[in-house]
């Protein structure tokens, strides 16, 4: 594809070259200066190339230059939008409570005979998938609101005139502790015990606390998704790639694995014949707290596991999450719990500039 930065890159290149000729003194500088974006050139995957190369010629087009470049396949296309998009606006690196997801659609370009679509519809389509983000994200009512990353399909649309749809998952959470309590210390035996101690009793979700109610904000399912991201942050392999590294984007974000707690099974939780007023206060004990995590620890990791894998497609993160359904005819409740777990892969950013909030325009 034809990108719009070379010339500017080189008018740049031939100014830094002028400026060293020129000012003797700032010579030792200016090579360890071209020493480190060389590092820097060096340590960028190919992932981060694309996004970096795309986001200068979205940059351009907006500035009223005409788009070039070849056309582009759907699937490629959702690629680059969800990945540029988490590139530039995910958060995908900050520990986040008070999970939600929120869905908007965005209609995909229509596709030429080949099946390809214009490189100019391509980032039309992403400007408009930011801006359909944006909205939906300054909609949100959550104090510390951090939008954490995007998953996009592609769907048949909804509209009157057909076509398709991209389809945009967004994950949204708050940077707010959530009164994580009782997970703290880590458990001696065995790898996948859990650490929850006696007055760890939760309801089971709708952010109602704990059973005492010395805790007002929280819920079982969202104690359950702390303690395992403790665990998690606690197996991180620890290290920096490269010189200069900025906090990682994830690519190719999916859900890998879904548990559900059903009739069937109470596992990872379920329960069944309660009444409204019942499903306010279920209370899930600290010893079912800690049989839970562990039968969840069990189903998604391995005593080995390193928990934040970096360079190739692995282990993102586990959510909990209670629900509940009422049988309209009798207004009994059952509740249940939902166990996703992510996959995606990490690539760190060499390029400090992002990411930025989705509600700030850049």
């Amino acid at each position: 594809m034809k990108r719009f930065t070379k010339t500017l890159v080189a008018a740049i290149m031939i100014v830094a070259t002028g400026a060293v000729i020129m000012v003797g003194c700032k010579k030792e500088e200016s090579a360890q200066m071209k020493s480190d974006v060389a590092q820097t050139e060096q340590n960028m995957s190919p992932e981060e190339q694309k996004v970096l190369d795309f986001l200068a010629d979205y940059d351009a087009m907006k500035q009223g230059m005409k788009a070039e470049g070849e056309p582009v396949c759907p699937e490629d296309a959702r690629w680059y939008i969800e990945t540029s998009m988490n590139y530039c606006h995910g958060f995908s690196h900050e520990l986040l409570s008070n999970m939600r997801m929120d869905t908007v659609r965005v209609a995909m370009p229509k596709t030429d005979e080949e099946g390809q679509i214009a490189y100019s519809d391509l980032m039309t389509t992403y400007g408009n998938a930011v801006a359909a983000v944006r909205e939906q994200y300054k909609s949100i009512d959550m104090e510390g609101k951090t939008l954490q990353f995007v998953m996009m399909s592609i769907e048949n649309s909804t509209a009157k005139d057909g076509g398709e749809d991209l389809v945009i998952l967004m994950n949204t959470g708050s940077n707010s502790d959530d009164n994580n309590t009782g997970t703290s210390t880590p458990p001696s035996s065995p790898w996948y015990a859990g650490s929850f101690v006696e007055g760890d009793d939760w309801i089971w979700g709708m952010n109602k606390g704990k059973c005492d109610g010395s805790v007002s904000i929280s819920d079982a399912a969202k104690q359950l998704t702390l303690a395992i991201r403790d665990y998690d942050v606690r197996h991180w392999l620890e290290y920096v790639p490269c010189y200069g590294c900025h906090p990682y984007f994830i690519i190719e974000p999916t859900v890998e694995e879904i548990y559900v707690g059903n009739v069937n099974s109470t596992w990872p939780f379920y329960a069944s014949g309660l009444t409204w007023n019942e499903i306010q206060t279920y209370c899930i004990p600290w010893e079912d707290m800690n049989m839970y995590y562990e039968e969840i620890l069990q189903a998604t990791h391995t005593e080995n596991m390193i928990t934040n894998p970096f360079g190739y497609y692995g282990y993102y993160e586990t959510l909990v999450f209670g629900t509940y359904g009422v049988n309209l005819n009798t207004y009994i409740c059952n509740i249940w719990h939902t166990v996703w777990v992510y996959y995606a892969k990490r690539g760190w950013r060499t390029s400090g500039e992002y990411p930025v909030p989705v509600d700030e325009e850049v």
